[in-house]
């Protein structure tokens, strides 16, 4: 996210976001992300219907998933700052960043 405080390049926040997620997990809140959550389907894959009479299968293990010829392009706006800046009222945002720091530090 463009307005927090965690710096890094792309494999340093991509390691820092799975390490908030289960830093999330252990502290049992309800997560809405299932590709990096704690299996939530089970060991199986999961199948992602394209619409087009076919599905893409979606293998658990990370080094195995399919990859993207379109890249990904966060687009900010009005509704994510607005999210953004409830965590960042939360109890936990200090301890959450701090932690995020580190693990892109490392």
């Amino acid at each position: 996210m463009p307005w927090a405080e965690i710096r890094g390049n792309e494999r340093q926040l991509d390691y820092a976001e799975t390490q908030t997620i289960a830093w999330f997990e252990q502290k049992r809140y309800p997560l809405l992300n299932i590709i990096k959550t704690g299996r939530p389907r089970g060991e199986m894959s999961i199948v992602v219907d394209t619409g087009a009479g076919w599905g893409v299968p979606i293998p658990w293990e990370r080094e195995n998933l399919p990859k993207s010829i379109h890249p990904f392009k966060y687009q900010p706006d009005r509704e994510k700052r607005n999210r953004f800046e409830r965590l960042k009222k939360t109890d936990c945002y200090t301890e959450l960043a701090v932690m995020c720091q580190q693990v892109v530090d490392t």
